[in-house]
């Protein structure tokens, strides 16, 4: 099936980057004719193998309408949690559509594959990005978010809430990048909008593993655990040295149309505060700044601000289909890192 596909896939990942790097979005027009394709696509094989009276594998359909509609959610998850913006979901979306599921051929999941290429894209990302903040952020920034990781509070709730989330998780699904990714959705979903619930749940749980998962008082789960644990621990402190290194403080008589808060101002208690947003370095479709907001944040008596300095990520997500498509699936099953 990739041979009808392969070229629409390409072309929309030309169009996509190359709109993202010039004009820091992804136009609407493209999701909508590169969905439609798709559509046509397989409703065309659908009256090809009808007709050719070949067996239409139904359930092959009902997958990718499934898979599809979980990389929409999953994607709108992921920009509620502040992760990505609008566009970069429907970007997702839009491949999760595109490419046949025949593709994700090692590292399957069960009406998800689209997880892969979520792999394929932000691994790289990952990695690339460590090594750029290592090598190039400033001690200063080193400190700062080093100081932010090793907050004894976080790093113990963090540790309760992944003990007990896992043990949840682990009972739909034993594939450890995705538990990971689930765990990582769930946590920030709920610490951004539930947290007292994140708290309350965490411990509950946290209590109820003890007692009743005896597989927890063994030294390989204990192994695991912990590969599982510093994952999130390096996952946080790129975010936090990424903070300090994509963004700038500037005097608020130089903020700009079109420009990207990195913190939130806000009143309490009588007192205007700043507080950091969470981080994303990629670009936002819909600017975070305008006219009016700009005055606002002038007339509430602060002198600087900070705002990110952001990158386009349609090329990166492309690398992660063109990476996909190469190894046909999970670039982590393919070079057998894991079992």
């Amino acid at each position: 099936m990739i041979i009808y596909f392969l070229p629409f896939i390409i072309l929309f990942g030309v169009l996509s980057s190359y709109s993202d790097i010039k004009y820091g979005k992804i136009f609407n027009k493209h999701i909508v004719i590169f969905l439609s394709v798709s559509f046509i696509l397989n409703l065309l094989l659908v009256f090809f193998y009808y007709f050719k009276s070949i067996p239409i594998n139904y359930s092959y359909l009902i997958e990718l309408v499934i898979s599809s509609c979980l990389s929409l959610i999953i994607g709108g998850l992921l920009w509620l949690i502040g992760f990505w913006t609008p566009g970069d979901a429907k970007l997702f979306f839009t491949y999760s559509f595109l490419i046949p599921l025949s593709i994700y051929n090692i590292g399957y999941i069960h009406y998800f594959p689209q997880f892969n290429l979520l792999v394929n894209t932000f691994v790289p990302v990952f990695i690339f990005m460590f090594f750029k903040l290592i090598l190039r952020s400033s001690k200063s920034d080193k400190i700062k978010a080093l100081k932010n990781l090793f907050n004894f509070k976080e790093l113990i709730f963090l540790f309760i809430a992944l003990f007990s989330f896992s043990w949840i998780i682990a009972v739909f699904e034993r594939n450890f990048l995705f538990n990971l990714f689930i765990l990582f959705l769930i946590i920030f979903l709920l610490k951004k909008y539930l947290k007292v619930f994140l708290v309350v749940v965490s411990f509950l749980f946290f209590i109820l593993r003890l007692i009743f998962d005896k597989s927890v008082y063994n030294l390989d789960f204990l192994e695991n655990f912990l590969i599982f644990y510093l994952v999130f621990v390096l996952i946080k402190f790129i975010l936090d040295l990424s903070f300090e290194f994509f963004t700038k403080e500037i005097n608020v008589n130089q903020l700009k149309p079109g420009m990207i808060l990195a913190e939130r101002v806000f009143e309490e208690k009588g007192k205007i505060k700043k507080e950091r947003k969470f981080f994303s370095f990629f670009n936002f479709d819909n600017p975070s700044l305008d006219d009016k907001l700009i005055n606002e944040i002038k007339n509430k008596s602060i002198k600087e601000i900070k705002i990110y300095e952001t990158v386009p990520f349609a090329p990166f997500m492309f690398f992660g289909v063109i990476l996909t498509l190469l190894v046909k699936g999970n670039i982590f099953y393919f070079l057998d890192i894991f079992i």
